[in-house]
């Protein structure tokens, strides 16, 4: 049987780089884009004699790779519009990086209106392309027993903004 425990510790060294190009001032588009990368390993652990050590190991859930990207289009009085993608590379769902939870790919869909200064009307889908992905792996005495990420999800909303007080 296996338990969860905490590390003695991890290190995680990487790099992230953001950019946003401004496509047109007049109709306030832009695209972003992102990308991680993340090396996060166990450096001392705490395991007793006799036990497998997670020396070098990747940490749990973390994957090395996550690419991010949004093209968005906005215009308070009329619509806005955005379009965002997310790449999540391998990660492994336990210590001894035995159980692989693979990459995935996403994308998410919002539009939405204000039809006065302080109210935001919205409607949003993610995971529009329906991706099923793992988001935990455990190991079954016949294989393992997978869980998968949400399918498209749906959702509308209203949001009200109000203006912060003048001192």
């Amino acid at each position: 049987m296996r338990e969860k425990e905490n590390l003695g510790r991890t290190r995680a060294r990487g790099v992230e780089l953001d950019g946003v190009a401004h496509v047109s001032h007049d109709f306030q588009i832009s695209v972003s884009a992102g990308y991680e990368f993340t090396a996060a390993t166990v450096v001392n652990d705490t395991v007793p004699a006799g036990e497998i050590s997670l020396l070098g190991k990747d940490v749990a859930q973390v994957p090395r790779h996550v690419f991010t990207w949004e093209a968005r289009y906005w215009n308070p009085s009329r619509l806005l519009l955005s379009v965002q993608g997310r790449f999540l590379g391998n990660q492994f769902d336990d210590d001894q990086n035995q159980y692989l939870l693979g990459q995935f790919y996403t994308m998410d869909l919002q539009v939405g209106r204000n039809p006065t200064r302080n109210v935001e009307v919205f409607a949003a889908a993610e995971n529009i392309n329906d991706k099923r992905y793992f988001v935990a792996n455990t190991p079954m005495g016949t294989g393992s027993l997978f869980n998968l990420g949400p399918p498209t999800l749906f959702r509308i909303g209203l949001r009200l903004n109000f203006p912060a007080e003048r001192k």
